[in-house]
């Protein structure tokens, strides 16, 4: 599934602080406070790879589009070449196009983003 352009598995899954997708919750000013940004889990090994830390901002790419997210790096559980998200609020960006069981794991690269968002 992976690819020397896109070496990274990324691992979809809903949020559960949404309620029936993010449409509903988005409207619930409490709910906006507690998940504001979208987050990507990164393993310590390839987030070291990629030269990002711990809130660091990267740019998802996969072979549909990208998004921008908030870099979290795990303690070691997610394995080596996998990523996490959950696409609640990325579900109308060009990283996901489709919601079809195929978002369910994508094959992306990420990138290191400057402070502006510039690469």
């Amino acid at each position: 599934m992976t690819t020397e352009a896109f070496p990274l598995t990324l691992i979809t899954e809903r949020n559960l602080l949404y309620y029936r997708g993010a449409g509903l919750t988005e409207q619930v000013t409490g709910m906006n406070l507690v998940k504001q940004e979208e987050i990507l889990h990164l393993n310590p090994l390839d987030a070291g790879r990629l030269g990002l830390a711990e809130g660091s901002l990267a740019k998802v790419v996969s072979a549909y589009g990208s998004a921008e997210c908030l870099v979290r790096v795990g303690n070691g559980l997610l394995p080596e070449g996998a990523a996490f998200i959950s696409f609640n609020r990325l579900s109308s960006s060009e990283l996901f196009p489709h919601l079809t069981p195929s978002a369910k794991a994508y094959a992306v690269r990420v990138e290191r983003m400057g402070d502006r968002g510039q690469r």
